[in-house]
């Protein structure tokens, strides 16, 4: 059974008659009459019964009618679901970011790709920028911002990120528009969580400098340590 033996069924149901039914179809009336009768035999019942010089629907055949036509719009929503896909129309993008990302850059962009492409269904997934890389190999996520140089995957550079220390205006540092690495041996910080490419950077070059400074707090939130 296939979506031709299909349509030539409700074809023929509509026409009433095989002959009308073959010339909308634009096929041979023999092979109309060839799909009618492999469907019967594939479904094991009389589609049609022949009046005349017509042919009408046996009880078993109206029954599966409606399914039939059922089965059809299925098929056409799906040829027009998969169209729509192919061209960008409709689907789901899931986006891994870091929240100061989803911040910065998706709260802005969603609202103009939604007015852009109202079909497209964009899902977030917040996490850190090295937990990222890995739930885009994993394909949990189809896009993600991730720190540059993997070269895993396919991306576009974006714009430079620069490590901040955020110090209170009595610091002895406040002052200081670079912070040698070193200064911060003996000093206590706050800090993100490992998952974000930010904090690993920083522990690369503390091990670089051989210090080990003390970390009173790890957050995920980037303005929870900024507040405090």
């Amino acid at each position: 059974m296939d979506l031709h033996q299909l349509r030539t069924f409700v074809a023929i149901a509509d026409a009433g008659g095989v002959t009308r039914a073959a010339a909308r179809l634009n096929l041979s009336q023999p092979a109309a009459t060839r799909q009618i009768q492999s469907l019967e035999a594939t479904l094991g019942v009389t589609l049609f019964a022949r009046v005349g010089r017509r042919v009408q629907l046996t009880s078993d055949g109206e029954d599966l009618l409606r399914r039939s036509r059922r089965v059809l719009a299925e098929a056409d929503a799906l040829r027009e679901r998969a169209s729509a896909l192919r061209a960008g129309e409709t689907g789901i993008v899931t986006v891994g970011a870091t929240p100061p990302m989803i911040e910065a850059v998706l709260a802005g962009f969603l609202a103009g790709h939604r007015r852009r492409h109202p079909g497209v269904e964009i899902r977030i997934v917040e996490d850190g920028g090295t937990s990222l890389v890995s739930r885009l190999e994993r394909g949990d996520v189809h896009l993600a911002y991730i720190p540059v140089g993997d070269d895993r995957f396919v991306g576009r550079l974006l714009y430079p990120v620069h490590v901040i220390a955020v110090v209170p205006a009595d610091s002895e540092f406040s002052q200081n528009r670079t912070l040698e690495i070193g200064n911060l041996a003996r000093q206590k910080l706050l800090a993100l969580n490992r998952g974000f490419g930010s904090r690993n950077w920083f522990d690369t070059a503390c091990e670089a400098a051989n210090i080990t400074p003390p970390v009173l707090l790890e957050s995920a939130s980037h303005n929870a340590i900024l507040n405090l």
